[in-house]
């Protein structure tokens, strides 16, 4: 990440060029720099959940609001390869009554 890169330029191990002077590759074994992108990793996972969870409890709401609504899309189903014999509102609402009861 661009921001831990000030970190890994730190004079640390010697020798490395290239790509490697910008990795933790760069720090020395015992450095407590190495914290750094340890507690970096820990606070972008914690944002992140706190974003999803944030997230998913707004679309809940959302979604909740949309099924109370009562528009015919909000309950309504597909119902496909019904056989020929049961292709009568006699027959799938027996059917129906069968599978969900009391719907």
């Amino acid at each position: 990440c661009g921001v831990l890169l000030p970190i890994y330029r730190r004079k640390g191990t010697q020798g490395l060029v290239d790509f490697s002077e910008n990795s933790i590759s760069n720090l020395a074994n015992n450095s407590n720099y190495l914290w750094v992108p340890f507690i970096f990793m820990w606070l972008i996972s914690f944002l992140l959940m706190y974003i999803l969870h944030v997230n998913y409890n707004k679309h809940q709401q959302m979604h909740y609001h949309w099924l109370q609504s009562g528009q015919p899309h909000g309950y309504t189903v597909v119902v496909q390869s019904v056989p020929e014999l049961d292709r009568n509102d006699d027959s799938l609402s027996k059917t129906f009554n069968f599978i969900f009861p009391g719907s």
